[in-house]
Order: structure tokens, then C-alpha cells, then sequence
């Protein structure tokens, strides 16, 4: 995987096209919501289309949108949905792509690293 920008207008169009999606719980021992988005992009090597204005962990709850292609130039779009509940993180990191082993690989890469704390 390799990150990538992308216009916001082509991210929703491409994310209404796609037809495979692989839905993960988090499970992270990160408190902070910025520091979880942030492990996301270094484990899956993504990059954040979401405004840095809008992380705002007091507020209490993220939904942030990142991007990235993989070796064969395919797509992959990634919705964080979290929210913060006193030292806790719960919801959900949703992957869409074109095809369903970029989705699952993506989403099993995702599941083996996020219980780490701080991005390595």
C-alpha cells in the first residue's frame, strides 16, 4: 500500500461505487482519537483526507476518511467512525474496494497491529 491524496468529490463517488466492504471493530488500547487515526495511516500505510482541523479529541467522537492505492494501482477508501467513551475508543473502521481481497487483507493488516498504542 502506498498513500495517497484524493480529491474529496472522487473519494464519495468511488465510495458509492464500490461494492466490496470489510467492516472491523476497533479494538485499540489508544485513548486519544487523533493518536488512533494516526496509527491506522502507519499501520496500513494510508493517507488522511480528512481536515487536521477536525480532530478534535475533546468533542469526543471522529469520523475521518483516508486513502491509498496498492502495487496494482488499486483503490482502497477507509472510513474511521469512533467515538471516546472515558479512556476507551469503540466504533468502526469500514474498507471499501473494487475487489474483496484488498478489502479483507487490508482489514486483517488493520486488525493484527491496532492494539498498539503509539505508531511505530
Amino acid at each position: 500500500m502506498r498513500p495517497c491524496d484524493v480529491d474529496i468529490e472522487v473519494y464519495q463517488k468511488k465510495w458509492m461505487e464500490y461494492e466490496w466492504e470489510n467492516k472491523i471493530p476497533v479494538d485499540t488500547e489508544c485513548t486519544d482519537l487523533k493518536e488512533y487515526a494516526d496509527l491506522l495511516c502507519s499501520i496500513a500505510k494510508l493517507q488522511c483526507i480528512t481536515p487536521a482541523i477536525m480532530f478534535c479529541d475533546s468533542i469526543g467522537f471522529l469520523s475521518a476518511n483516508f486513502y491509498a492505492k496498492n502495487l496494482f494501482d488499486e483503490d482502497a477508501l477507509i472510513n474511521l467512525s469512533a467515538e471516546k467513551i472515558g479512556n476507551k475508543i469503540s466504533g468502526w473502521v469500514r474498507i471499501r474496494s473494487k475487489t474483496q481481497s484488498l478489502a479483507i487483507n487490508l482489514g486483517d493488516r488493520i486488525v493484527a497491529n491496532q492494539k498498539r498504542v503509539s505508531p511505530k
